[in-house]
């Protein structure tokens, strides 16, 4: 609680050697009527999410682990990892022929920012997300998770300004004006990943567009407590 657990999951992953820049692809078959593309947090594995019910529970499933560089020290990094998800996507879309089907965008932690952006692009019946922001720079150069990426960026010249204006075509705050209906936004007041302040700014700036968002606050929990209870929560959703 309190943002604790977050900084032991922080501490562990300095630790790991494990790195991922490869963009991975699942398809799951499951009973339901919608088809939901899901863009999971950093470093979660597809193993981890269904452990951890971090996925839909009915409609069939499309799943992406993201690569590591999608939060990137310098924004090429972090646009060239958007750009293979944006391939891959625009592909899938025509594989599966979504276009004929009603889909739906999933995405949390750093998966938000895909998730809202599609979202936007395509259109869907329903948006749900956890603990997302509205700008990645700004969420770099802020919040104790990313410090070490923030350290490298301004050792490569750039501020949180500079990196949002870079990457302002794929930041959440620019594509917030095509999304559905039906959207959930689960924040943490804790956060040592994702600023709070961040959530409530894009809450903010959803209801200004008219959409009727549904703001859920995790006022005692941090980045990891809010996942795990989300997971826990899901299983009782019917999609």
């Amino acid at each position: 609680m309190f943002g604790l657990l977050d900084i032991v999951a922080i501490t562990l992953t300095k630790k790991s050697k494990q790195v991922n820049y490869s963009l991975n692809r699942f398809f799951i078959e499951q009973p339901g009527n919608l088809t939901w593309v899901c863009f999971l947090p950093w470093r979660t594995t597809l193993k981890t999410a269904k452990k951890y019910n971090l996925l839909p529970m009915e409609g069939n499933l499309i799943v992406y682990e993201v690569p590591d560089n999608l939060l990137g020290s310098i924004p090429t990094f972090t646009l060239d990892a958007f750009d293979s998800i944006k391939k891959d996507f625009e592909k899938t879309f025509k594989e599966y022929k979504l276009i004929n089907k009603e889909i739906a965008f999933w995405g949390l932690s750093a998966g938000t920012m895909p998730a809202f952006y599609f979202a936007n692009k395509y259109t869907c019946k329903k948006l749900i997300t956890v603990c997302p922001t509205t700008r990645l720079g700004e969420g770099i150069f802020s919040t104790f998770a990313a410090r070490n990426i923030k350290r490298k960026s301004i050792k490569d010249g750039y501020t949180a300004e500079l990196y949002d204006e870079l990457i302002k075509n794929i930041n959440i705050e620019n594509n917030l004006t095509n999304l559905p209906d039906d959207i959930t936004i689960h924040i943490a007041r804790f956060d040592k990943f994702v600023p709070f302040s961040g959530g409530n700014k894009l809450a903010s700036k959803i209801k200004e567009i008219k959409k009727d968002v549904v703001i859920k606050k995790h006022n005692i929990f941090g980045h990891i407590l809010t996942l795990y209870f989300f997971g826990k929560e899901n299983k009782k959703i019917i999609s």
